[in-house]
């Protein structure tokens, strides 16, 4: 069974199961036109006949019924080169297990150091916080770098107070009260805030006193308030009037 190329005439042998695959769809493996090999089926000549009756073998080609229609007048040479790029080469790099350690180890120092440079710049922060403050301790120790003083007054509880008028100074009051840093470390003296108010509660005197003024003359204002020890504070003031009828204490 013959079926000839309607584009380049090229005359190709056919097998039925050629004939009935891909819906009778051929290529032309010599000008690569895709046809349907039924609508081109070819009688053989006389002259052909007689050629097969003397026992020689007609010239023919081989009809190429994997049609891929996508591919259609692409060369065979291009073709092969499209069909390898089908499956992309990866080349995978391969380190030794020395190297992967070294890669990895370096990577851990590079953060560790990154690290270590965000607490020391952030030291000054970082400090008030209890869970780290050892370590930045530590590191400041044995980096020899300084340290601002550790300041948390809300830590610093009122642990007694009394007012009454001055048994020697006219129109004046007296306040005696104490103090205790309640916090685990030592810190500055805090600026005290006394505030006297009304019936109402509304403010008719508010005075801030610095250390050297409310702590007895034996005490250096300059020093640190150690946890735990109460401090005495010594207050002499004007007194406001018969409207004060209450009075606080702020830690500032």
């Amino acid at each position: 069974m013959y079926a000839q190329c309607p584009h380049c005439q090229t005359l190709f042998r056919l097998s039925r199961g050629q004939l009935t695959a891909a819906d009778a769809k051929v290529r032309c493996g010599q000008c690569f036109t895709v046809f349907n090999a039924l609508e081109n089926l070819r009688v053989l000549s006389d002259e052909e006949e007689a050629t097969l009756a003397s026992g020689k073998t007609l010239e023919y080609k081989t009809m190429d019924t994997n049609v891929d229609t996508k591919k259609k007048g692409i060369p065979e040479i291009l073709e092969r080169d499209l069909d390898n790029l089908k499956t992309p080469v990866v080349k995978v790099s391969r380190y030794s297990r020395r190297e992967t350690l070294i890669y990895f180890f370096g990577s851990l120092f590079l953060l560790m150091m990154i690290g270590l440079q965000i607490i020391y710049h952030q030291r000054a922060r970082l400090i008030q916080y209890p869970e780290i403050r050892p370590l930045i301790l530590t590191l400041c120790d044995a980096l020899n770098c300084s340290l601002p003083s550790l300041n948390d007054t809300d830590q610093i509880e009122l642990l007694s107070r009394q007012l009454y008028t001055h048994p020697n100074v006219a129109g004046a009051l007296m306040i005696r009260a104490s103090m205790v840093n309640s916090a685990p470390f030592s810190q500055p003296y805090p600026l005290l805030e006394l505030s006297l108010s009304d019936e109402q509660g509304h403010i008719v005197a508010m005075r801030r006193f610095k250390p050297d003024e409310y702590l007895a003359s034996s005490e250096d204002p300059l020093a640190m308030m150690s946890p735990g020890s109460p401090v005495a504070i010594n207050l002499e003031i004007a007194d406001p009037g018969e409207n004060a009828l209450a009075y606080e204490f702020d830690f500032l």
